[in-house]
């Protein structure tokens, strides 16, 4: 296990940036850029997705100082489902690689991308499908743990409020993260 510094960056609006070292690596910058780019598909393709998008475009230009009315509910969408996203594009970076490719990138992850590769691998892998198909199946699953009612929330019961929206996102069944771990117990079998 790794802590190397972030090796890219996906910011929400589109834009996926990475250092030089991994732009000048074809292997490291494919790799990259396919574990940003399935951020990206969650955040376009499901409705937390497109609300973490426009919380982001509230963001205070360079000029202006921090916003709580920004940062908070910011904070708060990133925290309750950090563990999914960076899970699923951990695992459809990777599994595509070949074996040995794999097993080398598995052994840099910090503990956060390496548990959630694991809950995937642990899930997936030895089922009999392709790699392409399991980076879709992953894909599938994390959509649907972020495809809440939370947009519809939002104005109904006043969730740009930072305590209203922690108190909902403490609810199972509206955290990502948490909806993610009904997969783990259901399908293992």
């Amino acid at each position: 296990m790794n802590e190397d510094p972030a090796l890219g960056w996906y910011d929400s609006q589109g834009i996926v940036f990475v250092p030089v070292s991994v732009a000048r690596d074809p292997d490291r910058l494919a790799e990259v850029l396919r574990h940003e780019s399935t951020h990206h598909r969650l955040a376009r393709g499901t409705s937390y997705g497109l609300l973490q998008q426009a919380v982001a475009a509230l963001r205070p230009v360079a000029w202006e100082a921090p916003s709580e009315a920004w940062s908070a509910p910011a904070d708060l969408l990133d925290r309750h489902s950090r563990g999914l996203q960076e899970a699923a594009a951990t695992y459809c970076s990777l599994v595509v690689l070949d074996p040995t490719a794999r097993a080398a990138a598995v052994k840099r992850l910090p503990e956060l991308y390496l548990s959630g590769h694991q809950r995937f691998a642990a899930l997936l892998d030895g089922r009999g499908f392709d790699a392409e198909r399991r980076s879709r199946i992953a894909l599938a699953i994390a959509a649907r743990c972020l495809d809440t009612t939370v947009v519809g929330d939002w104005q109904r019961l006043g969730l740009a409020d930072p305590r209203t929206l922690a108190g909902y996102l403490e609810q199972a069944g509206n955290s990502p993260d948490r909806r993610s771990a009904r997969p783990w117990t259901t399908w293992r079998s």
